[in-house]
């Protein structure tokens, strides 16, 4: 069974399925389950890098486009110094914070939070900078014109079982939504296991302190990286 695209995983569902009646709302199935699939994956192929300047005096900004979540935010390279790492912030300790110890004056933005679909920064920045965002993306929906996305060309079973969950969901059969939920969690288990072990393939984590070090030995050759 292929199910390279969007018209094969709606075979694979209507077959599974195995009713005719509900061949029409396969879409919808489908639909369901990428919102489903959106809440609980976390997997590098879900990830995108963004970077946007800033404006003095400016402290909201909007979100990239399809945020889910954000993996790692950073100031690049203000007057010459190394790249910092911002820090987060809850929206209710932002003010707080902002005024305390910045008196609501500008300055170069060491913390962030995320208010409705924008980002603010705090300090506000008192120039032009760059900010980096590494952030995991909603899936690109599938449809007759976006045939496939990288979820369902690395893990087409994610897809199925979701959609099939969904089908089950909406003719109340309690038995084949918990059969199909477990397989559903299974294979988001099972994908999240394996972008692990391809993020540090080959290497072996140590505790330094603090720190965790990460060793990569790659053709007789020992690398740190520090994550």
């Amino acid at each position: 069974m292929s199910l390279g695209s969007y018209s094969d995983l709606k075979t694979a569902v209507a077959n599974w399925v195995d009713r005719e009646d509900l061949t029409s709302r396969v879409p919808d199935f489908i639909a369901l389950a990428e919102s489903r699939i959106n809440k609980n994956l976390r997997i590098r192929q879900m990830e995108r890098r963004s970077q946007m300047s800033t404006i003095a005096n400016t402290e909201y900004y909007g979100l990239p486009p399809g945020w889910l979540r954000g993996r790692h935010v950073k100031l690049v390279k203000a007057y010459g110094q190394a790249d910092t790492d911002l820090e987060y912030l809850t929206p209710e300790s932002f003010d707080i914070v902002g005024m305390r110890r910045y008196g609501g004056g500008a300055g170069i933005p060491k913390y962030y939070t995320i208010i409705g679909n924008e980002f603010r920064l705090l300090p506000k920045p008192s120039a032009v900078y760059t900010v980096e965002t590494i952030y995991y993306k909603k899936l690109d929906a599938l449809s007759d014109t976006q045939t496939s996305n990288e979820v369902l060309a690395d893990f087409p079973d994610i897809y199925l079982y979701a959609a099939i969950l969904e089908a089950a969901v909406f003719l109340k059969d309690a038995a084949a939504a918990k059969d199909y939920g477990q397989l559903f969690g299974n294979s988001i288990t099972t994908a999240q296991s394996s972008d692990l072990e391809d993020r540090y393939s080959g290497g072996s984590l140590h505790v330094v302190g603090c720190a965790v070090v990460l060793i990569v030995r790659h053709l007789g050759r020992t690398d740190r990286n520090m994550e």
